[in-house]
């Protein structure tokens, strides 16, 4: 009550009398006055005052007796009920006049004629903070970061795993609504172009103010409410004093068995003409810093052009375990990054990304690969141990203007890596060797421009990649086909594809009421030149095998096409259909032979989306695509030391065809996000691969035969969070199917593989001092292949994990810390495998240093190996992995 009173009290000086006596009123207790205080107000000129609030109080104390305004002739009463005291106090204001305070008696009744000077009041600043967890604002959602973050919590990753409506997967890539987001900004400036990992990794939690999701983003100021999206972008809103001052991490960690370390630096800085980020890491203990170089947004035409590294050729290794990463790597990795943008005039910014890093990694696994043929099964024992020598330098300068008038970006990207493999096979005593350096640069440039109701687009993409790659293997494998059944040393692979990618285009769009018609004309040359040769040595002593294993290829693709997009916009709905026609010319040429086909293609697609209401929107897309390349080669590559490859066949030609629905919930009052959704896709194609195997040996090439494939997939999630106990829970479900066919011994085998996932995650903060999330994942593989007219069921393949992370606030700013990992993974006719895993530190805070001082032992109980199984088709993996053991690390991280 009294709260009440002091906020009608401050009002008193602004509003009306009558205003303020019914406010008055309507709050005040009950009683009867039984004495009366009668009087006037005049200013020093003895002229009459109207326009003041008179509050009556005990001498001492701030429960309101009585109060009262003044009439049109300057009068007042005022009655209040009798009182403890003698003595009283009131209370004149006014908004033009000097608050004036008299000590009164009390008693029946008194009459005051009251003099007030006149002033100017002026209203104390008063700063409104909106502190609702969720707050959505036309196509913008406001997460309150305070509401989500736990004092554990250090760098912003941490807060946005647990935000409602926002997943976060493995790689780092962040998902709303189950689809990638297409920018990640801070301050509305996008530094890292699709490498977000590097803030998300190192921006401390209390420079955070706010997460912003930008539904249905338009990246293009231009565009916004012309060209669909249907995709989001998050925003990251500092707090006033993080853009002020230069922010950062420190971390330095030394640890025992073996000797680790796990040092960090980070330096940030956000400000209205300046942003940057500088980092150097380095560490031993399994964190693997290439995650921050990934670009999680990849443009299509980087992909198109095999902008991403490949390998031609390989080295047989173990499939990655399914367990935290940090458990099975043994690597030494560094690395040292700089990004900046800065104006270069008041619509021009310029950025620049520069980042080096290497890495020495260590595996060791055995492996165990059994394959079910038609009329054998073939067993494969490999023991093998191994290690890698990695280092990547990329570097990327742009320019881009981005406002409502004019669009302008030009990148110009450098990509090198260094790597080189070795591998040892203790069970059949083979060495794999394998050196596969990549060079790829790019120039992405786009505009658009606008002439009167006109826009003008213009996009040109130019690439060059080359990948030179060398495999060599001892002892000498495929003796009987290489070296007419003679023995002799290794092989050695040679191969090198280098490639010459553009994509220009000139587009026109034009608004037409509720109707946006873009035309594209644009031109695709893929240019590629692929050689490889194989040789044999025995000694220093080189030659050539039996038969042609030589390939020296020109492969062309020049493409015209004509894209043509409609865009309907109306209140709820919206549909989008695209239609390319694009004439193609496809040639080979491998040592004088010459093969070359001219096709016209016709592909479509259809987006519609509709808001059911304020809460449910659906969608539903239709996609139709065809496609030729040529990707033959005559001669065999030796891919890796069991496997020879070769695809003498004519034009690849595919047909693609999918439809998706999905249907999307959200109430950001009661912090729920759900959505559901379907997707179904057949592609038909004209080549299929024909396996043969020779003990463990494979020999693979392609024939022209109809080749179709089906994809079915089915996925459900629920995301609620509970701000009254601080509990979010997130329920996903996800179906996938998928039929197929392949020819293993001259036989066909046709292929159904069904998957069926379940995930469960909970955070939770139950009260101050205590902290706890914990997630499930259970995922079962059923593989099902029809041979010869016989279906065969293989064992059905269950994974269950679970994850439980506790954080307890303790006396002293002591924090414990303490997680546990649960694995399960069976086949049916194989002995179940179960593993516990824990890890427990302690942390003190030093809160005026901004110090956190922690000791962690991690694998607890020194689980050393780790036993997976796994299906690929009609291949069942029994794999273990050697794990690090119990470790100890010490560390203390800074944040400023």
């Amino acid at each position: 009550m009294l709260f009440l009173y002091r906020i009608i009290l401050n009002l008193t000086v602004f509003l009306p009398n009558k205003i303020i006596i019914c406010l008055l009123v309507t709050i005040s207790f009950e009683g009867y006055s039984q004495n009366v205080i009668q009087g006037t107000i005049k200013d020093e000129t003895g002229k009459i005052v109207n326009n003041i609030n008179l509050i009556l109080y005990p001498r001492t104390g701030e429960n309101i007796l009585g109060y009262g305004g003044v009439d049109e002739r300057g009068r007042f009463t005022i009655k209040y009920p009798n009182v403890a005291t003698d003595s009283i106090r009131l209370e004149i204001i006014g908004l033009a006049y000097e608050r004036k305070i008299l000590f009164l008696v009390s008693k029946s009744y008194q009459l005051v004629n009251v003099q007030v000077k006149t002033a100017v009041n002026t209203l104390p600043e008063i700063i409104i903070k909106d502190e609702r967890p969720i707050t959505k604002k036309s196509d913008t959602i406001n997460y309150n970061i305070k509401s989500f973050a736990n004092k554990n919590d250090r760098v912003i990753i941490d807060v946005i795993k647990n935000l409602p409506g926002i997943k976060v997967t493995e790689s780092g890539q962040i998902l709303y609504q189950n689809k990638a987001i297409n920018k990640f900004y801070v301050e509305g400036q996008d530094l890292l172009e699709g490498r977000y990992n590097l803030t998300t990794n190192n921006l401390p939690v209390n420079a955070v103010d706010a997460v912003q999701i930008l539904e249905n983003h338009q990246p293009v100021r231009m565009l916004e409410g012309i060209e669909e999206t249907d995709r989001a972008a998050l925003n990251i809103k500092l707090n006033a004093n993080a853009r002020m001052k230069l922010i950062g991490n420190v971390n330095a960690g030394l640890g025992l068995s073996p000797f680790l370390r796990n040092n960090n630096v980070a330096l940030l800085k956000f400000n209205q003409n300046m942003q940057y980020i500088n980092a150097v890491k380095n560490n031993n203990v399994g964190v693997n810093l290439d995650k921050e170089l990934n670009d999680l947004n990849l443009n299509l035409n980087t992909i198109l052009s095999g902008g991403i590294t490949q390998n031609l050729v390989n080295i047989i290794k173990a499939p990655t375990p399914p367990v935290n990463t940090e458990r099975y790597t043994f690597n030494n990795n560094t690395l040292a990054s700089s990004n900046q943008i800065f104006p270069l005039s008041k619509l021009f910014t310029l950025k620049y990304n520069i980042a080096y890093e290497n890495d020495k990694l260590i595996n060791n696994s055995d492996a165990i690969t059994q394959v079910y043929l038609p009329s054998d099964t073939i067993v494969i024992n490999e023991n093998q141990t191994g290690y890698n020598t990695y280092h990547k330098l990329i570097s990327r300068l742009g320019i881009e203007a981005n406002t409502q008038k004019i669009f302008f970006k030009d990148i110009f990207n450098f990509q090198r890596i260094w790597s080189s493999e070795y591998n040892y096979i203790s069970s059949n005593a083979v060495n794999q060797k394998l050196s596969n350096p990549f060079i790829n640069l790019y120039n992405d440039f786009s505009s658009v421009i606008k002439i009167k109701n006109n826009l003008l687009g213009v996009n040109s993409y130019i690439s060059y990649s080359d990948l030179p790659q060398y495999l060599n293997v001892t002892p000498g494998q495929y003796k009987k086909l290489l070296n007419n059944d003679q023995e002799y040393d290794g092989l050695l692979q040679k191969i090198q594809s280098r490639t010459f990618f553009l994509n220009n285009s000139v587009s026109f769009g034009k608004k037409i009421n509720k109707l946006y018609v873009n035309n594209k004309l644009g031109v695709l040359a893929n240019l590629q030149h692929l050689n490889n040769n194989l040789d044999l040595f025995t000694g220093d002593v080189i030659f050539s095998p039996t038969g042609s294993f030589q390939n020296d290829i020109e492969r062309n693709q020049l493409k015209l096409y004509n894209e043509t997009a409609l865009t309907y916009r109306m209140k709820k709905a919206s549909i989008v259909t695209i239609l390319n026609i694009s004439p193609t010319h496809l040639s080979n040429n491998d040592r004088g032979i010459k093969q070359s086909e001219n096709e016209i293609f016709f592909n479509y697609s259809i987006r519609s989306k509709y808001d059911i209401n304020q809460f449910f929107t659906n969608s539903l897309n239709i996609t139709v695509q065809r496609d030729a390349t040529y990707m033959s080669n005559a001669s065999f590559v030796l891919q890796n030391y069991r496997s020879l490859v070769s695809y003498e066949i004519p034009l690849y030609k595919t047909w693609d065809k999918s439809i998706n629905y999905s249907l999307n919930y959200k109430n950001i009052v009661t912090a729920m996000f759900a959505n559901l959704g379907i997707s179904f896709s057949r592609k038909n194609s004209n080549i299929l691969m024909k396996s043969k195997f020779d003990q463990d040996l494979i020999t693979q090439t392609a024939i022209v035969q109809d080749n179709p494939s089906d994809k079915l997939n089915f996925s459900g999630n629920v995301n609620k969070y509970y701000l009254s106990i601080k509990t979010g829970i997130d329920i996903g479900v996800n179906y996938a199917f998928t039929k197929f066919k392949e020819i293993q011994q001259g036989a066909i085998n046709n292929f159904l593989n069904k998957t069926s996932k379940l995930t469960v995650r909970i955070n939770t903060q139950p009260n101050k001092w205590l902290v706890l999330n914990h997630s499930l994942e259970f995922t079962r593989y059923k593989n099902t292949s029809k041979q010869n007219g016989n279906y065969i069921e293989y064992d059905p393949v269950h994974f269950f994990n679970q994850n439980c992370n506790l954080k307890a606030s303790l006396f002293n700013d002591y924090t414990a810390k303490l997680n546990l990992e649960h694995y399960y993974n069976d086949a049916k006719y194989l002995k179940p495998v179960n593993y516990f895993f824990a890890d427990f530190g302690i942390q003190k805070t030093l809160k005026k240093q901004k110090i956190d001082l922690s000791a962690t032992l991690s694998n607890i109980f020194n689980v050393k190996n780790y036993t997976s199984y796994s299906y690929t088709n009609n291949y069942l993996l029994n794999s273990n992995y050697t794990l690090r053991g119990r470790t100890l690390l010490f560390k203390a991280d800074f944040q400023f």
